[in-house]
């Protein structure tokens, strides 16, 4: 994390929005926020090299799929909060409900509004944002994993190497298969109301 944002590599201290200059810190403001993100979907695995201890503790992840769903609950909230006019859309409020691939602008909140089939198209939207948001975050951790692994304390240190390695597999796996459920959805997505239209 501290290496992404061109900072030293004990630094814990938080970014400010104003001196951000990258996505890592936008999307996490802390090295530790950073940390927590990815201890929840990878897990952590300690190695000790003491004599009359534990050797490894681990702890598993919960991997990508929690996430999507925690995300899709708070993007559709977002969305029904600003199509309801329950709250303004302000830059900020449109953020929120977005995605920094799929963001959503007044236009979107103001076709949405137009809409008889508002409440299930708000869903489908909330689904494809939420799906977009956790694979941004995911393929940030994995530049982060592999940035990290180049620092030259981690380099030198040949199990750190090797879990970093681990760890990367892992995520390019969960990373995949989101790739291929959103694949998967859209597909499903589109033939349904094909089929409907031209009947």
């Amino acid at each position: 994390y501290n290496l992404v944002n061109g900072r030293g590599v004990t630094d814990t201290s938080s970014i400010a929005p104003a001196s951000c200059a990258s996505l890592s810190c936008q999307t996490w403001t802390s090295p530790q926020a950073a940390v927590e993100w990815a201890t929840r979907v990878l897990g952590e695995k300690e190695q000790r090299t003491c004599d009359a201890c534990t050797k490894t503790e681990t702890t598993p992840g919960v991997g990508l799929t929690p996430l999507i769903q925690e995300e899709y609950d708070a993007k559709l909230q977002a969305l029904q909060d600003l199509v309801s006019k329950a709250r303004n859309t302000t830059p900020e409020n449109l953020r929120e409900a977005g995605s920094a691939s799929l963001p959503i602008t007044r236009g979107v909140i103001e076709a949405l509004r137009d809409e008889p089939d508002q409440h299930l198209l708000s869903q489908r939207l909330a689904s494809e944002v939420a799906l977009a948001s956790v694979l941004e975050k995911a393929l940030l951790l994995q530049r982060t994993l592999l940035t990290g692994k180049k620092e030259p304390n981690v380099a030198a240190n040949e199990l750190a190497v090797e879990a970093v390695n681990h760890e990367s597999d892992t995520l390019d796996r969960e990373i995949r298969n989101l790739k291929t459920e959103l694949e998967l959805r859209r597909e499903l997505a589109n033939n349904s109301p094909m089929a409907i239209i031209q009947r």
